[in-house]
């Protein structure tokens, strides 16, 4: 874990060796101040369930088991970002009202508690120590070499509200499990689609044929006329 630590600069340091000297005190080089205790560590717990999961059309998803433990009494998080080794491009936190994959994603976790909530808390936070999940989804292009089980790392970014950094790294394996099962489910659905439109078709010639005999039958029944104007009688079909 690292954070970003305010540091004196070396032209600084030297001017005021200088300005001690001018003085006639002696001085000693000006350390940097003590680092600030920790207030807010994010551990992984597990790396088998720890998934990036792709999805269909370049939708990705992020599974990462935590343990977040809250040091400082009134810490308040104002930045979180969570990023990957596959691009740049930042993750979302995902509300598990309005994400469809949510259910899937996490359907193996041994623990379902989603802690998003602790990284997104609006207020400050208080003493704590919780295990659960971290869940993220976004877009990315995996390259095709990439099999299963291909290990990949993200990166998860925290601010304080005293502009303090806080980082954790995660490990995560790369699963496409889901994408092949909604493949198939889709390959399975237009399947029994093309299967009823051709029912539909064979059923619609077959009523076209039999309105057709029908209308063919009523026109042998119909009276008619010999050369000399008499009305014939119908024959009747054998």
């Amino acid at each position: 874990m690292a954070r970003l630590k305010p540091k004196v600069s070396d032209r600084e340091s030297r001017a005021r060796l200088s300005r001690l000297e001018q003085l006639g005190i002696p001085a000693r080089p000006v350390a940097d101040p003590s680092p600030e205790p920790e207030r807010l560590i994010v551990e992984q717990t597990d790396y088998h369930f720890a998934r990036l999961h792709e999805l269909l059309s370049g939708e990705i998803g992020l599974v990462v088991p935590v343990q977040i433990t809250v040091l400082t009494p009134g810490i308040l998080i104002i930045e979180q970002e969570l990023t990957t080794s596959l691009n740049e491009f930042p993750l979302e936190f995902t509300d598990p009202t309005e994400w469809k994959y949510y259910e899937d994603v996490i359907d193996d976790c041994p623990s379902r508690e989603n802690l998003n909530y602790l990284l997104m808390n609006p207020r400050s936070l208080h003493p704590r120590k919780e295990h659960g999940i971290i869940v993220a989804n976004g877009w990315s292009t995996i390259p095709p070499q990439f099999h299963d089980d291909t290990s990949l790392k993200a990166q998860l970014r925290l601010m304080d509200e005293r502009r303090n950094e806080i980082c954790a790294e995660f490990v995560v394996r790369l699963d496409r499990s889901l994408k092949r099962m909604y493949e198939k489910r889709h390959a399975e659905r237009r399947e029994r689609m093309r299967s009823t439109v051709g029912e539909r078709l064979y059923a619609s010639e077959a009523e076209r044929r039999r309105d057709q005999e029908n209308v063919a039958q009523r026109e042998s029944f119909k009276p008619r006329k010999d050369s000399n104007g008499a009305i014939q009688k119908p024959q009747q079909p054998n």
